[in-house]
C-alpha cells in the first residue's frame, strides 16, 4: 500500500473517530444552510444537542436525523420551513425537545412525529398553522407541554390531543378560535395551564372543560366572551386562577361559579359589566383576590355576596360604592 494513502486513511479514521465524540452542535445564525444536505449528520452519531436555529433552511429531507439515536434536544426554530414529512424526525427515538417555531409552517397532516415517543416539549409557536389533523399527536405519550400560540387555527377538531395523556401545558393563545367544545380537551387529564387568550370566542357553553379536572390556571382574557352558561366550569374543583380580563361580559349571574371551590383569583377587569346578581359569587370558598375593574358598575354587592366576600383579602372594584 501506498505510505501516503495509509497515513490518509489514517488520519480519516482518527477525523470519524473524533467526530463520533461530539456531543452537541451550535451552527445557529449561519444563513446558507437553506437545506441540510443528506447524511450530514452521519458521522455524529453521539450528538445530543442540535441548535440550527436563524439558518435560513426552507427544507428537511427524509430520514435526516436518523442516525441520531441519542439525540435529545433539536431547534430548528426561526428558519423558513414550510412542510414536513412523515420521514422527517424518523429515528428520533430518545428526542425531548423539539423547537419548530418561528417558521411557515401550515399544516400537521399525518404522522410527522411517530417516533417520537419519548418527547416531552414541542413548540410551534408563530407558525401560520391553520390545520392539525386528529392522529398528528398519536404517539406524544410523554408529551408535557404543546406551545401553538401565535398561528391562524380558527378551531379545533374534537379528539385532537385525545392521545396526549402526560400533556401538563396547553398554549393556544394569539390564535383567531372562534369556538371549542367539550370534545376538544378529551384525554387532557393531567392538564394544569390552559392559555386561550387574545382568541375570537365569544361563549362558554355547559361543560365546556368538563374534561379538565385538574386544571389549576386558565387564561381567557381578551376574547368576545359575552356569553358563559351555568355550568361552564363544571368539574373544575383544582382551578386556582381564572382569567376574564377584556372581554365582552355585561352581566354576572346567580351561581355562576359555584364549582370554583379551589379558585384563589379571579379577573374580570376590562369587560362591561353592568350587573351582578345575588349569589354570583357563591361557592367561591377559596378566593383571595378578586379584580373587576374598569367596568360599567353602579351598584354594590348584594348582602350575600359581601358575606361570601368578606373573607378576600384583595378587592378591587371601580363604582359608586367601592370597596377594597
Amino acid at each position: 500500500m501506498n505510505p501516503s494513502k495509509k497515513i490518509i486513511e489514517l488520519h480519516l479514521s482518527q477525523l470519524l473517530a473524533d467526530l463520533n465524540k461530539i456531543s452537541k452542535i451550535n451552527i445557529s445564525y449561519i444563513s446558507h444552510f437553506h437545506e441540510i444536505e443528506t447524511n450530514f449528520f452521519l458521522p455524529f452519531s453521539n450528538l445530543i444537542s442540535i441548535d440550527m436555529s436563524h439558518c435560513g433552511i426552507r427544507r428537511i429531507g427524509s430520514n435526516q436525523f436518523i442516525s441520531l439515536r441519542n439525540l435529545l434536544d433539536l431547534d430548528l426554530s426561526s428558519n423558513l420551513i414550510r412542510s414536513i414529512d412523515n420521514e422527517t424526525f424518523r429515528g428520533l427515538f430518545s428526542l425531548l425537545k423539539l423547537n419548530l417555531s418561528s417558521n411557515q409552517l401550515e399544516s400537521l397532516i399525518g404522522f410527522q412525529f411517530a417516533d417520537l415517543n419519548n418527547l416531552e416539549e414541542l413548540r410551534l409557536f408563530y407558525n401560520r398553522l391553520h390545520t392539525i389533523e386528529s392522529m398528528v399527536f398519536g404517539s406524544l405519550k410523554k408529551l408535557r407541554k404543546l406551545y401553538l400560540s401565535g398561528n391562524c387555527l380558527e378551531c379545533v377538531d374534537d379528539h385532537v390531543f385525545s392521545s396526549l395523556v402526560s400533556l401538563v401545558d396547553l398554549d393556544l393563545s394569539f390564535n383567531s378560535l372562534i369556538q371549542m367544545t367539550a370534545a376538544s380537551f378529551v384525554g387532557l387529564r393531567e392538564l394544569r395551564r390552559l392559555n386561550l387568550n387574545k382568541n375570537n370566542l365569544e361563549r362558554l357553553v355547559e361543560n365546556q372543560f368538563v374534561e379538565l379536572s385538574n386544571l389549576e390556571e386558565l387564561a381567557l382574557y381578551n376574547n368576545r366572551l359575552s356569553v358563559i352558561e351555568r355550568g361552564s366550569f363544571r368539574m373544575l374543583l383544582n382551578l386556582k386562577k381564572l382569567n376574564l380580563l377584556g372581554n365582552c361580559l355585561r352581566a354576572l349571574y346567580a351561581r355562576q361559579f359555584e364549582d370554583l371551590s379551589s379558585l384563589i383569583e379571579l379577573n374580570l377587569n376590562r369587560n362591561q359589566i353592568e350587573l351582578i346578581e345575588a349569589d354570583s359569587f357563591v361557592g367561591l370558598r377559596s378566593l383571595n383576590k378578586l379584580l373587576i375593574e374598569f367596568n360599567r358598575l353602579s351598584k354594590p354587592f348584594s348582602k350575600s355576596d359581601h358575606e361570601t366576600l368578606s373573607k378576600i383579602e384583595i378587592i378591587k372594584i371601580a363604582c359608586d360604592n367601592q370597596m377594597t
